[in-house]
């Protein structure tokens, strides 16, 4: 009997190998625009984003559910102060991991939660070289 790999086994091993961790989104929270970088490393995720029309700019951290779907994190303001939570879904395609993000902020005052809805405009790849730098093939 053979060992024979399937499909369905080389996709998963492509995602799990996956070295995208650097993603841009555009989007609203409630009627506000912003523009949000996330950052993953494992289940971890932290980033910013910037509120268009006053330039506020927000720092968040946060985990990354075990199977990928959810992330919640802390967001805090240019002073270092916790002032809201954020609790979303990431809407993934075949193709595009994280593709959307739709969720609610919370704000620590008591407000009214806002929804948020952020769609991805870049993902960039970490860069992982499966050569040799020192090779000759490079100029030396």
């Amino acid at each position: 009997m053979g060992f024979s790999v399937t499909h369905d086994a080389y996709a998963q091993f492509e995602e799990e190998e996956a070295k995208n961790s650097l993603f841009y989104y555009s989007g609203y929270a409630g009627d506000e625009k912003i523009e949000l970088n996330l950052q993953m490393e494992d289940k971890l995720v932290f980033g910013s984003y910037i509120m268009e029309r006053t330039g506020d700019l927000f720092i968040f951290k946060g985990t990354l559910s075990t199977d990928r779907t959810t992330l919640e994190v802390l967001i805090f303001d240019d002073q270092d102060k916790y002032v809201a939570s954020l609790q979303a879904d990431l809407i993934s395609e075949e193709n595009s991991f994280a593709k959307e993000i739709k969720g609610r902020l919370i704000p620590v005052n008591k407000a009214k939660p806002v929804a948020v809805n952020l769609t991805k405009m870049a993902e960039l790849a970490n860069a992982a070289y499966p050569f040799d730098t020192q090779s000759s093939y490079l100029g030396e």
